[in-house]
């Protein structure tokens, strides 16, 4: 759950990536935000149905839908690192690892309530906890790897958009 936290990473470094798309490409704007976000969401649902259609119906080991659903995020955010187009980057992040994530956000609730039928309520807050905790330690984490000194974004594209120096921007394949 730690690793499928990181769905809620992307609020925090948006920012970053587009700085870096916006090397390769001008044209890149804010709008692009969504994209991945809505790439994300969608995606993510449809995981959540092929997870649960995989360990209800067809009886797989919640080990496989984990490892199966792990690697597709996985390989589509360490893919997403090479990239420097926005449509490619918003299929590799968004797309993979929403629907990998989507994928093994369900098993762990099943798996717990399995075995553990007297603390349903106990166990799934310590499983909600790890999803929201990824989240909090990939934060902090992405941020001091892409902008350790706590710079400012001095790029100016509209009064409310501003992005980040080379210096910084070009930290991003590492940060992911």
């Amino acid at each position: 759950q730690l690793f499928n936290g990181v769905f809620f990473l992307w609020a925090n470094i948006s920012v970053y990536v587009l700085s870096y798309i916006y090397i390769y490409d001008k044209n890149v704007n804010a709008d692009a935000v969504y994209y991945v976000d809505m790439a994300a969401t969608f995606l993510t649902l449809a995981g959540y149905q092929i997870g649960a259609y995989l360990i209800n119906e067809r009886q797989w080991n919640p080990k496989y839908i984990l490892a199966l659903g792990g690697s597709i995020a996985f390989t589509g955010i360490f893919a997403a690192s090479f990239t420097t187009n926005l449509t490619t980057f918003v299929i590799l992040y968004g797309g993979c690892s929403g629907i990998g994530c989507g994928m093994n956000y369900l098993i762990p609730f099943v798996c717990v309530w399995k075995y553990f039928p007297e603390n349903k309520g106990l166990v799934s807050g310590i499983v909600s906890g790890a999803y929201g905790m990824g989240n909090l330690i990939f934060s902090y984490l992405s941020t001091s790897l892409v902008n350790p000194n706590d710079a400012t974004a001095t790029i100016y594209i509209t009064d409310d958009l501003r992005y980040f120096e080379e210096d910084v921007a070009e930290k991003v394949p590492q940060m992911l």
